[in-house]
């Protein structure tokens, strides 16, 4: 069997034209790159509403905690991503909501004072953390104009080396994309210092419209493989 091998391979090398084989011979492989800037003018926001309440007195709380946290930002769609119940040593029951919201930048000034203010006996409402994290359609769009970046490459590498062997012709036979690993994640801001600043440069704009665009660069590359086209 093992004699066998070696014809098997012989013959299947032969099966391919010869034309074929010189194309093989003669591709050129190589990496090609392009980065680009994500910018995001919102941020992603976390507020949490504590409350410890009696048993017989859980009737309306969870909807007190929920419009407590939209009252934050009305003109923002809160999102409750977890919701928690407990009970302690005294007998008393601990809910805690969890919400998060998009929120441009201009929205953060004041925002620690707002959830004070929401705050009341048995509830507290609070900022956990404000961070400037692009969306994914932000990042999304980026990388599809980098993709467009990377074709145009590739073309043209393609059209100087059918330039330099008239006789061969090449053209773009295999675009493979890397991953270029998971997105940044920057460390969370504290919420009160991220408020200040946002007031501060609202208060510099005149307006109240503080347009301070977060960027993170993206790089992307991709393993490009040019054949013969003749």
């Amino acid at each position: 069997m093992r004699r066998l091998l070696p014809l098997v391979a012989l013959l299947a090398v032969m099966a391919v034209p010869v034309h074929a084989q010189e194309r093989t011979a003669n591709a050129v492989v190589m990496t090609l790159s392009a980065e680009g800037w994500v910018e995001t003018k919102t941020a992603q926001v976390t507020a949490v509403a504590d409350v410890a309440i009696a048993a017989e007195n859980r009737a309306t709380v969870r909807e007190r905690m929920i419009d407590a946290l939209k009252k934050l930002a009305p003109d923002s769609e809160w999102r409750i991503s977890r919701f928690d119940r407990s009970q302690d040593a005294a007998g008393l029951e601990r809910w805690r909501a969890v919400a998060e919201a998009r929120l441009p930048e201009a929205a953060l000034g004041g925002l620690d004072e707002r959830a004070r203010g929401l705050s009341q006996p048995g509830m507290q409402v609070r900022v956990q953390a404000v961070r400037f994290v692009p969306t994914l359609a932000e990042r999304e769009a980026v990388r599809g104009s980098l993709r467009a970046t990377i074709y145009a490459q590739a073309k043209a590498e393609a059209e100087r080396l059918a330039k330099l062997w008239p006789e061969r012709g090449y053209r773009v036979a295999r675009v493979d994309f890397m991953d270029d690993g998971p997105a940044p994640h920057p460390a969370p801001f504290m919420a009160q210092q991220q408020a200040r600043t946002a007031g501060a440069a609202a208060a510099d704009a005149g307006d109240g419209d503080a347009a301070l665009a977060v960027a993170q660069k993206l790089t992307l590359r991709a393993q490009v493989t040019l054949a013969p086209s003749k």
